[in-house]
Protein backbone atom coordinates (compact mmCIF):
# COMPACT_ATOMS: atom_id res chain seq x y z
CA UNK A 1 0.00 0.00 0.00
CA UNK A 2 1.50 3.67 -0.69
CA UNK A 3 1.97 5.96 2.04
CA UNK A 4 -1.01 7.84 1.03
CA UNK A 5 -2.88 4.88 1.71
CA UNK A 6 -1.44 3.71 4.84
CA UNK A 7 -1.93 7.63 6.55
CA UNK A 8 -5.61 7.56 5.04
CA UNK A 9 -6.23 3.83 6.58
CA UNK A 10 -4.43 5.10 9.90
CA UNK A 11 -6.95 8.16 9.53
CA UNK A 12 -9.60 5.85 9.24
CA UNK A 13 -9.07 4.33 11.84
CA UNK A 14 -9.61 6.70 14.35
CA UNK A 15 -13.09 7.32 13.34
CA UNK A 16 -16.23 5.51 15.13
CA UNK A 17 -17.71 2.71 13.79
CA UNK A 18 -20.87 4.09 12.23
CA UNK A 19 -18.48 6.62 10.24
CA UNK A 20 -15.84 4.06 8.91
CA UNK A 21 -18.98 1.76 7.66
CA UNK A 22 -20.12 4.19 5.68
CA UNK A 23 -17.04 5.17 4.69
CA UNK A 24 -16.39 1.72 3.15
CA UNK A 25 -19.71 2.10 1.50
CA UNK A 26 -18.44 5.15 -0.26
CA UNK A 27 -15.08 3.70 -1.21
CA UNK A 28 -16.73 0.46 -2.83
CA UNK A 29 -19.34 2.47 -4.85
CA UNK A 30 -16.25 4.85 -6.19
CA UNK A 31 -15.02 1.47 -7.36
CA UNK A 32 -18.03 -0.13 -8.59
CA UNK A 33 -20.48 2.49 -9.72
CA UNK A 34 -22.30 0.25 -11.78
CA UNK A 35 -23.40 -1.74 -9.04
CA UNK A 36 -27.04 -2.89 -9.60
CA UNK A 37 -29.66 -1.34 -6.92
CA UNK A 38 -31.80 -3.90 -6.57
CA UNK A 39 -29.14 -6.54 -5.86
CA UNK A 40 -27.74 -3.99 -3.46
CA UNK A 41 -30.76 -3.51 -1.69
CA UNK A 42 -31.58 -7.41 -1.58
CA UNK A 43 -28.21 -8.02 -0.43
CA UNK A 44 -29.23 -5.34 2.72
CA UNK A 45 -32.31 -7.06 3.42
CA UNK A 46 -30.44 -10.21 3.85
CA UNK A 47 -27.87 -8.63 6.26
CA UNK A 48 -30.67 -7.32 8.05
CA UNK A 49 -32.22 -10.82 8.26
CA UNK A 50 -28.86 -12.52 9.25
CA UNK A 51 -28.00 -9.91 11.87
CA UNK A 52 -31.20 -10.40 13.41
CA UNK A 53 -30.68 -13.94 13.54
CA UNK A 54 -27.42 -13.55 15.27
CA UNK A 55 -29.23 -10.89 17.70
CA UNK A 56 -32.37 -13.06 18.79
CA UNK A 57 -30.12 -16.39 19.01
CA UNK A 58 -31.33 -18.38 16.00
CA UNK A 59 -28.42 -18.32 14.70
CA UNK A 60 -25.87 -20.99 15.59
CA UNK A 61 -22.67 -18.84 15.60
CA UNK A 62 -19.12 -20.81 15.00
CA UNK A 63 -15.86 -18.96 16.48
CA UNK A 64 -13.57 -18.20 13.21
CA UNK A 65 -10.93 -20.88 14.57
CA UNK A 66 -13.17 -24.34 15.34
CA UNK A 67 -14.64 -23.21 11.51
CA UNK A 68 -10.97 -22.66 9.84
CA UNK A 69 -10.13 -25.85 11.43
CA UNK A 70 -12.64 -27.84 10.09
CA UNK A 71 -12.15 -26.31 6.73
CA UNK A 72 -8.76 -27.40 7.04
CA UNK A 73 -10.05 -30.99 7.71
CA UNK A 74 -12.02 -30.95 5.08
CA UNK A 75 -9.71 -30.07 3.13
CA UNK A 76 -7.09 -32.18 3.52
CA UNK A 77 -9.13 -35.35 4.29
CA UNK A 78 -9.09 -37.52 0.68
CA UNK A 79 -12.42 -37.62 -1.70
CA UNK A 80 -14.70 -40.34 -0.90
CA UNK A 81 -16.27 -42.48 -3.75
Amino acid sequence: MSTDAERVYHAAMQLPDDQRRRLVGRLLESVDPDADPDWEMAWGDEIKHRIEEIDTGKAAMIPWSELRSELMEDRDEPASD
